[in-house]
């Protein structure tokens, strides 16, 4: 005769959330690979790299002008996809973050995406979450140099980041979700240096399509990791740059990375010229020029916040506008697409210096 035991319910109901809890925690790897698509040893190897870095863990819903809302990340993860997928001849990898998720309120679910792009074609699309000491941007570059292809190669290589502005200093929280990871200047420039793979290697453009971060404070700590940089001294009004004449790199993606720059700033320029009234200012920044004079303009900025404490939140103001400003001499190397708003005190001006800084709180 075979002898069953019986189990009792709530024993079964206790195995049950046992098991339930294992696969939870077997599942709490940081990283969870969705899509993963072998690339043969023999296939013909990118001729230049694109990373885009897109902030969603934040508030971002704006409206068309017919009053329909949008979320501006989901628009940009669209457009950097679009991107990816034309460019036949390049990599391009794409970092997602998004708030911050947990399942019961305990475990840390994998809420952030990448995606990596040869030729045209997905090779890889994972899910991942930063640990509880990470430094900004670190993970995105511990992936990078886990999944790029061949990043060694002597090829070029452009960084895209797409967010609010990058405060100067860590005075407040950037993430919604992750309060404790540190964004500001000098984090954000530790974090670009990250995906380098040695100090001799550069970008040869950093796109920052975020407001009021074409500053001296910016220009300082990039120059020794970029030879160019395009953003906006000012406001951009979360209208993004456009990053799809990228693309021109197909044409010779060794081209000068200047010309790259001229086409991105034109086609944003003239776009934001029939959609907005207010402010337009975007600039090129050639730093190997700018190395020159940088430091002594940072130091008269930061000289001048001592003097008069700035209003850290407020938008940006016109370097050049400010006494210690020499326009003969910091000119140099910036190249500035500008048009005054339409309306207001601000609408007769017809020039701008490119710098951005920060209003005086007693002004």
């Amino acid at each position: 005769m075979t002898i069953r035991k019986r189990i009792r319910p709530e024993r079964a109901v206790s195995l049950t959330l046992l098991v339930s809890l294992l696969l939870i925690l077997a599942g709490c790897g940081s990283v969870s690979v969705l899509e993963d698509t072998p690339e043969s040893d023999l296939a013909a190897p990118p001729d230049y790299t694109l990373i885009f870095y897109i902030h969603g863990d934040g508030d971002y819903l704006f409206h068309f002008g017919d009053g329909t809302p949008a979320e501006a990340g989901d628009m940009t993860i669209t457009r950097a996809k679009d991107i990816a997928e034309s460019a036949l001849s390049g990599e391009v990898i794409i970092y997602y973050q998004k708030p911050r998720r947990s399942f019961l309120g305990l475990f840390p679910r994998r809420s952030n995406e990448m995606f990596r792009y040869n030729r045209g074609e997905l090779q890889e699309h994972l899910k991942y979450r930063h640990h509880s000491d990470d430094h900004f941007l670190s993970r995105e570059a511990e992936l990078y140099h886990q999944y790029s292809r061949d990043e060694k190669a002597e090829r070029p290589h452009y960084f895209l980041y797409f967010g609010h502005e990058i405060p100067q200093l860590p005075e407040t929280a950037y993430h919604q979700s992750l309060p404790a990871v540190e964004v500001y200047t000098d984090s954000f420039a530790e974090g670009i240096q990250r995906f380098l793979g040695n100090d001799n290697d550069r970008f040869r453009m950093i796109v920052l399509s975020t407001c009021s971060n074409g500053t001296p404070a910016m220009a300082q700590a990039l120059y020794p990791l970029t030879d160019l940089l395009l953003a906006s001294p000012q406001n951009l009004h979360l209208s993004y740059i456009d990053p799809e004449p990228i693309l021109i790199l197909e044409e010779n993606p060794g081209m000068d990375a200047r010309k790259v720059a001229d086409e991105i700033a034109e086609t944003t320029f003239l776009r934001l010229s029939r959609n907005i009234q207010t402010v337009i200012t975007l600039a090129i920044y050639d730093l190997e020029i700018v190395s020159n004079y940088i430091d002594e303009l940072y130091r008269l900025n930061r000289s001048h916040e001592e003097e008069s404490p700035p209003a850290m939140l407020e938008e940006n103001i016109d370097c050049g506008t400010l006494p210690f400003f020499d326009d003969s001499t910091f000119r140099d190397g910036v190249d500035i697409h500008y048009r005054a708003p339409r309306f207001g005190r601000q609408s007769g001006i017809q020039s701008h210096s490119g710098w951005g800084c920060k209003p005086s709180l007693n002004r």
